[in-house]
């Protein structure tokens, strides 16, 4: 995959449209991290207007960038541009945030810096009242750890994926390209922008097609990572669903065989006719993890960590049932993590918010069918894929990071016990159609699915203690877009995921762990798994999230918290200082102690100062002077070899000046 390196030349204001607290006015684009990034949709309209800028052929511009309005989208597909080493900082941020250390805004300040800036009365030459505003910038140098290193200058990245036949044109764009962001017509954003193109592969994570026969039916598990926020519209439009629907699934599976073949008759045996299922995607904790939408048979207890069955409780503690969320294979409970995006409308002239999926997270899912089917879709399960909205820029790349077959689906039955608890809960939303062709999402019509599957399914209350009644049912709205044809699809209700029916087993037999029912199972829905109530135990809540502790090295984040702690402890030492010593303080005048800041600030270091203030004509101020640094350095360890000297000197001799100001006065006053 390519890259586009930019590089600051001036501070940049990538701004997101809004302010921080009452004290920004106009904000930059920082992710959860609290790290800077350039959006890239943002990024896409700078370079849309350096190929004009370039009048580039306009047929050329279209094919790259799209044409608004058009069902085929251009043939650039950009990310957001994140700092150099964006995968190293975010590890860092994240232990650091988890273990309590840091928090977002605090990384923030290490990358940005705050201007304040008012308005001119031309005809005064004064500044307009209310004009004072303040706008955060992305530094154009990196933080330095040591105050004596090089200047580094801060750098974007931005993933980019662009036919072969236009590379060559694209490079010239990157060129082109001078500024970006808020302002660029008065000194910030400008960038150096460049090409940079890979001939690595993308990773490949390929299952054998000889463990593959033609007549079995299998299913294949995956886990991606999303490399990019991620946005699938809901019911809301503003706001993404915590999932990737299968629906999503097989059509990003299309068009990345469409990417590579022809719409052929294997096209249509592979996506159209439900010869293969793919399901949703949920979020996972680690590879080849499979979680589930959490059910409400399984519930938390106020004051306790872990996961409770509601069936099984005792006690007289109440559970509270899960209504939304994850369960892991060891049923641990887990939630997405989500954030919200501003954008900016040319067209209407709004600003507008989008609430998607976190980028960093890992989500796992499955494609079932028979051999002969999936032996083609292993060729697409390598590299990257992208889902959900705006694939060509802002939203959707993801990284294919593991793939295995979990089992042959003949082999993967539950043995049912006679008289037994069972649970049957659907993994995926489950779309019903009653006899007379409507959407029917009742509990009865679900209940006369699932018969038709086995005999085995008993619905009928026992005795007093029946289980029966913890059956709940959810139901949501399904709606979608047809892009191709540019129509709203028809809404209609179903049975949401996380819907679990309990029923007793009617005899002794075997039946499949997994079933289908419903329509459309091939874009995700109808999906059940079977679970024996007794399986769904307490567990105890682990955190799987790295704490600092866990980091291999000190990366940058670190060492410049290491660095602001110190300087907050040498600044508290340093007043601690004055109030224990203001009367040995007390023998330097203000003129002389104004000396000594002036050779403090003008000396690179801490001999340098010692041979300026030696300069002092009056012997008894110059070993006043040097009997404070000393006892000075007793308080503060190897103050001589410490980056902070001149911060702490220049607190003791500014708060001495203060103090004997003070003094002055008092005396003024006294008389």
């Amino acid at each position: 995959m390519n890259k586009i390196k930019i590089t600051l030349k001036s501070d940049l204001c990538a701004a997101s449209g809004d302010g921080f607290s009452s004290s920004i006015d106009t904000d930059v684009c920082i992710d959860r991290y609290g790290l800077p990034f350039v959006p890239s949709r943002r990024l896409k309209g700078c370079l849309r207007e350096a190929a004009e800028y370039i009048e580039l052929d306009r047929d050329v511009v279209n094919s790259i960038f799209g044409v608004t309005g058009s069902d085929k989208p251009g043939s650039l597909k950009i990310s957001d541009a994140l700092l150099e080493d964006y995968g190293m900082l975010s590890k860092e941020a994240d232990c650091l945030i988890h273990a309590n250390k840091i928090h977002g805004a605090e990384i923030t300040k290490f990358f940005t810096s705050v201007k304040a800036e008012t308005k001119i009365d031309s005809s005064s030459g004064a500044a307009e009242d209310n004009s004072l505003r303040f706008t955060r910038t992305v530094n154009h140098y990196l933080p330095k750890i040591n105050k004596g290193d090089e200047d580094k200058e801060t750098v974007f990245i931005a993933d980019i994926e662009i036919d072969d036949k236009y590379t060559t044109d694209f490079m010239k764009i990157c060129k082109a390209l001078k500024n970006i962001g808020y302002k660029r017509n008065r000194g910030y954003g400008a960038v150096k922008c460049e090409l940079i193109k890979s001939d690595c592969a993308n990773r490949t994570v390929l299952i054998s097609t000889g463990d593959i026969l033609d007549n079995e039916t299998y299913t294949i598990g995956y886990t991606v990572i999303l490399n990019d926020n991620v946005f699938i519209p809901s019911a809301t439009a503003d706001s993404s669903y915590d999932y990737i629907p299968g629906s999503t699934v097989l059509g990003a599976f299309a068009g990345k065989y469409l990417s590579i073949n022809n719409e052929d008759g294997n096209f249509e045996n592979l996506f159209l006719k439900n010869n293969i299922c793919f399901s949703p995607l949920y979020i996972t904790k680690k590879e080849n993890e499979y979680s589930i939408p959490a059910v409400p048979l399984l519930g938390r207890i106020k004051g306790e960590d872990g996961v409770f069955n509601v069936t099984e409780r005792t006690d007289d503690k109440i559970i509270k049932p899960f209504k939304n969320g994850y369960l892991t294979e060891r049923y641990e409970y887990i939630k997405p993590v989500t954030e919200t995006i501003y954008h900016h409308s040319t067209s209407e002239k709004v600003l507008y918010t989008q609430n998607c999926i976190s980028k960093g997270q890992l989500f796992s899912g499955t494609i079932s069918g028979k051999g002969i089917y999936l032996k083609s879709i292993l060729n697409l399960l390598n590299g990257s894929i992208r889902f959900g909205r705006s694939k060509t820029a802002q939203y959707s790349l993801c990284d294919i990071v593991s793939c295995e077959i979990i089992s042959s689906i003949k082999l993967n039955e539950v043995k049912l016990e006679k008289g037994e608890y069972y649970a049957a809960v659907a993994l995926s939303d489950i779309v019903l159609m009653d006899e007379f062709g409507n959407y029917n999402p009742s509990y009865e019509l679900l209940k006369e699915k699932l018969g038709e599957k086995s005999e085995l399914f008993c619905f009928k209350p026992g005795s007093n203690d029946d289980k029966m009644s913890f059956s709940t049912i959810r139901y949501k709205a399904i709606m979608g877009y047809n892009a191709k044809r540019g129509l709203q699809s028809p809404h209609y209700r179903v049975i949401a995921a996380g819907s679990a029916v309990v029923f007793k087993a009617a005899d002794t037999g075997n039946i499949s762990k997994n079933i289908l029912i419903g329509e459309k199972f091939g874009e995700g829905f109808g999906h059940i798994a079977i679970y024996k109530l007794s399986e769904f135990k307490c567990s105890s809540t682990s955190n799987d999230k790295l704490s600092a502790k866990d980091l291999p090295v000190k990366g940058l984040i670190s060492q410049l918290l290491d660095n602001k702690l110190a300087y907050e402890d040498m600044r508290n030492e340093a007043i601690d200082f004055v109030k224990n010593h203001i009367e040995e303080l007390k023998e330097l005048n203000a003129s002389t102690v104004g000396r000594l800041i002036l050779m403090a600030k003008q000396s690179k270091v801490r001999s340098d100062f010692e041979n300026r203030y030696k300069s002092i004509k009056t012997e008894s101020k110059i070993n006043t002077v040097k009997s404070i640094l000393e006892k000075a350095d007793v308080k503060r360890n190897k103050l001589k070899d410490s980056n902070l000297w001149r911060n702490y000197v220049l607190i003791i001799l500014n708060l001495t000046k203060y103090k004997l100001k003070e003094n002055k006065k008092e005396d003024s006053n006294h008389d």
